[in-house]
């Protein structure tokens, strides 16, 4: 399955290396995650945020002036805790994203903005506690996820390189393998994420 990540995302550059801008660089930084339910949880039970980190490639093709499409290829931490009269667990999940984002930017050397698109995902695993999750004993792990994105950010054009300061908002919007105390119900992640994006110089 990550074969096929790492296929889409070289299909990716391959398609928009056409565009006259192509940048490529690094994306790393801290996500705070949690999980919606199909039903809200018992009186008593609290599902703080759970903090994670993320790291991956990215990539920026300009089509104009101010837009471009920006994929990226990023490990992310997350998961959720769960808390009820004194007792709490923790969860985490591996996953591979593929985050395809279409960016308006605004300002030259110091400057902004915005994006939002879909984003593909893949559990690679987790553990929740002390227990590695097993899919094999699992009937219906559900480990593939469509969400998608939406933030934006300060960019700084340094001549060496275009440094971004990334904050977004990610959704799940599938139905994907989650493990808690409440059984088994529709669940669906959803993260922020802060990060430091640092693209190499355009190549025309």
């Amino acid at each position: 399955m990550r074969k096929i990540f790492f296929t889409l995302f070289l299909m990716l550059l391959t398609t928009a290396s056409v565009f006259a801008q192509a940048q490529v660089g690094l994306r790393a930084g801290a996500n705070w995650a949690t999980v919606i339910r199909e039903q809200d949880p018992p009186a008593g039970v609290e599902t703080p945020w759970r903090p994670g980190f993320m790291v991956g490639v990215a990539t920026s093709f300009g089509a104009g002036e101010i837009f471009s499409i920006a994929p990226e290829l990023v490990f992310s931490q997350r998961g959720n805790n769960w808390e009820e009269g004194g007792v709490s667990s923790s969860t985490r999940y591996n996953f591979l994203e593929l985050p395809v984002l279409f960016r308006i930017s605004f300002g030259d050397v110091l400057g902004g903005y915005i994006n939002a698109g879909p984003t593909f995902s893949y559990l690679l695993g987790g553990k929740s506690d002390s227990e590695d999750v097993n899919f094999s004993e699992i009937d219906d792990p559900k480990r593939w996820e469509i969400g998608g994105s939406l933030g934006g950010g300060v960019k700084l054009n340094t001549g060496a390189g275009t440094f971004l300061i990334d904050l977004r908002y990610t959704r799940g919007f599938s139905d994907t393998f989650f493990r808690d105390f409440s059984g088994d119900q529709e669940s669906k992640h959803q993260l922020i994420t802060t990060s430091l994006i640092f693209l190499i110089p355009s190549v025309q």
